[in-house]
C-alpha cells in the first residue's frame, strides 16, 4: 500500500483553502464546528440519520480489532468454497481433502441450500445466538474457533476486507491484532524445560537460533500478506481504491491460555518481533477473563510480561484486562486485573476494563490512569453481547468523567456483525454524546495509538499543538518546521490528516 503520509502531503500541497487554526481555537469548542454540532443534536434523535452522519464522520482509527474476528462469515464461506474447504463436526472448517468417513463434507455441498447456508452464518458469528439458546460468551468464542484455520490461511484476503470496510467508513488507521509467529512460538515453548529461572531465560531465548529463525519467517509472512493485500485491493492501479490509503499497523496477538512455558516463548517472539519490524507496534496479551480466573494465572502472566518489558522497555503493551462482570465470575475474581496489567506488565492501554468498579481502590486507579494517559479500548457491542454489560452498567461514562482517555473500537466486527460506525452510533445513543465528544474519541484513537513519534498535541486536552506546528493552519501546507516535525512522526502525521478530514467533513456536510 502507498505510504499514507506521502499521499496526504501531496493533497496538502495542492490545497490552498484556509480556515481557523485548531491551535488558535484552544479548546474543543472550535468556532468552525459550532454549527454542525448544533445540527448533530437534531440528527442524533433519528437513528437512520445518525448512521448516515457517522458513516461519513472521520473516525481516526480502530485500535482494538482482532483479524480472526474481523471478517464476516459470508466472506469466509466464499473463501472456503473456492479453496475446497470441508465442514466437519460442530461446523468446524477443515482444510481439504474432505473425507465422509471422518465426518467432513465439502463446504460447497454443506451450504447448498438457503437453510444450511444461513445456519453456517449463525454458527460462524453471534447472529441469532439467542434463538439458538446460546450465550453470547459461548457463541463468540465457539464461532472464532470454528473458522480459525480459514483466517490463518487467508490473512491477506481478511486484511483486504478490513481495509476496504475502513475506507468506506472514513477510517484512516487500523491497528490490528494478528498472531504473527505465534504458532512457531508455541511449538518452541513446548520444547522448553519448565520451570526455569525466568530472569536468566529471557536473554537466553532472545539469543537463540530458534527464535531468530521464527523472526525471519514471521517477517516473510508479513511481507507476503501485505503484498497480496495490495494486489487484492488493486493498489497498483493508476487510481487505487481508498482502502489503499488506510494506514495498517500490527500488534502481535499473544493468546495467554497455554502453559507457562508456551506463554513464555510466545512473549519472547512477540517482543523480539516488535523490536525487529517497525510495522509491528506492540503486543496485545489476550486471555478471556474467565480463563485467567479459572486457572488463577493472570497475575503470573502479567509478571511474566513485565520481565520482557524490563528487557525491552520501549515495547508498547496493551492487555485484555477486566473483561469480566459480576455473575460471570464470583466477586473475589473481579478485583485486580486492570491494576495488575498496569503495575506488573507495564500496560499503557487497557482493553475492555469492564469490571472497573470491582477493582480495589477504583478511584485511585482512575486517577492513575488519567494522570498517566492510560487509555481504554472500549468495545461496547462486544461487552454487551459477551458479558451482558451495556448502557448505564458499562463504565464507559465513568472513565470519561474521571478524565481517562477512551477510544471506541470493534473487537470482532465480523463475528459480532457490526462495524465502527455502529459503535459510534451505539455510544451516541447510550451516552448522549455531543459532536465534540465524538471528535475527542476519534482523536484519542490516534493520540493513544502506538504509532511511532511524538504527538501533534503538546496538550491533547486543550488541543495545543506541538511547538513546531503551533499556529499552523491544518487545512493548508505546513511550514517547513512543521513539515519536518510531521515527516519525523508517524503519529503526528496521522493526527494532522485527521484534523484535515474533520475540516473537509464539516465543510461538505449539508447545513440546514
Amino acid at each position: 500500500m502507498r505510504n499514507s503520509f506521502s499521499v496526504f502531503c501531496s493533497l496538502l500541497v495542492a490545497t490552498t483553502i484556509g480556515f481557523v487554526s485548531v491551535a488558535a481555537a484552544g479548546s474543543l469548542q472550535e468556532a468552525r464546528t459550532n454549527k454542525i454540532a448544533e445540527t448533530f443534536e437534531t440528527i442524533k434523535q433519528h437513528p437512520v440519520d445518525l448512521i448516515g452522519f457517522l458513516r461519513s464522520f472521520p473516525k481516526g482509527g480502530d485500535i482494538h480489532t482482532h483479524l480472526a474476528g474481523a471478517v464476516y462469515a459470508e466472506t469466509l464461506i466464499d473463501l472456503g468454497i473456492k479453496s475446497g474447504y470441508c465442514l466437519g463436526e460442530d461446523a468446524v472448517a477443515v482444510p481439504p481433502p474432505c473425507d465422509a468417513s471422518e465426518g467432513t463434507e465439502p463446504l460447497r455441498q454443506a451450504t447448498n441450500t438457503l437453510e444450511s447456508y444461513s445456519a453456517l452464518v449463525d454458527a460462524w458469528s453471534v447472529r441469532n445466538h439467542e434463538l439458538h439458546l446460546k450465550s453470547g460468551f459461548v457463541q463468540l468464542f465457539s464461532a472464532l474457533s470454528r473458522y480459525d484455520s480459514l483466517v490463518n490461511e487467508y490473512r491477506a484476503e481478511a486484511l483486504a476486507e478490513v481495509l476496504h470496510r475502513a475506507a468506506d467508513q472514513n477510517i484512516q488507521y487500523i491497528e490490528i491484532m494478528v498472531g504473527w509467529g505465534m504458532q512457531d512460538a508455541r511449538e518452541l515453548g513446548q520444547q522448553l524445560a519448565w520451570p526455569v529461572d525466568e530472569v536468566a531465560a529471557v536473554p537466553a531465548l532472545f539469543q537463540s537460533a530458534d527464535l531468530a529463525e521464527i523472526l525471519v519467517s514471521a517477517v516473510e509472512d508479513i511481507d507476503a500478506a501485505e503484498a497480496k493485500t495490495r494486489q487484492l485491493l488493486g493498489c497498483g492501479a493508476p487510481l487505487p481504491p481508498p482502502g489503499c490509503d488506510v494506514t495498517l499497523r500490527y500488534l502481535v496477538e499473544v493468546i495467554g491460555v497455554f502453559p507457562p512455558a508456551v506463554n513464555f516463548a510466545q512473549l519472547a517472539v512477540a517482543f523480539a518481533l516488535v523490536d525487529a519490524d517497525p510495522r509491528v507496534l506492540g503486543i496485545n496479551f489476550v486471555t478471556p477473563g474467565v480463563v485467567a480466573v479459572r486457572h488463577h494465572t493472570f497475575e503470573e502472566q502479567m509478571a511474566m510480561i513485565g520481565l520482557f518489558k524490563e528487557r525491552l522497555p520501549e515495547t508498547n503493551v496493551t492487555v485484555h484486562a477486566g473483561q469480566l462482570t459480576l455473575g460471570l465470575v464470583p466477586p473475589r475474581d473481579l478485583r485486580g486485573q486492570i491494576r495488575q496489567a498496569i503495575d506488573l506488565a507495564g500496560a499503557i492501554r487497557i482493553g475492555h476494563g469492564t469490571d472497573l468498579m470491582y477493582e480495589d481502590h477504583p478511584h485511585k486507579l482512575l486517577s492513575h490512569m488519567a494522570d498517566h494517559g492510560i487509555a481504554v479500548e472500549t468495545n461496547l457491542t462486544s461487552n454487551a453481547v459477551v458479558l451482558g454489560v451495556e448502557g448505564d452498567e458499562h463504565p464507559f461514562a465513568t472513565y470519561r468523567r474521571h478524565g481517562v482517555p477512551t477510544a471506541l473500537s470493534t473487537d470482532d466486527e465480523g463475528t459480532l456483525r457490526i462495524d465502527l460506525t455502529h459503535e459510534y452510533a451505539r455510544a451516541t445513543r447510550s451516552y448522549d454524546l455531543t459532536y465534540y465528544d465524538l471528535k475527542t474519541i476519534a482523536r484519542n484513537s490516534l493520540t493513544y495509538s502506538f504509532l511511532a513519534g511524538d504527538s501533534l498535541w503538546s496538550d491533547p486536552q486543550t488541543l495545543r499543538m506541538a511547538e513546531d506546528c503551533a499556529g499552523v493552519d491544518v487545512a493548508g501546507e505546513p511550514i517547513d518546521r512543521c513539515l519536518s516535525y510531521l515527516e519525523g512522526s508517524d503519529k503526528a502525521a496521522a493526527q494532522w490528516r485527521l484534523e484535515r478530514a474533520f475540516f473537509e467533513f464539516e465543510e461538505a456536510y449539508p447545513k440546514p
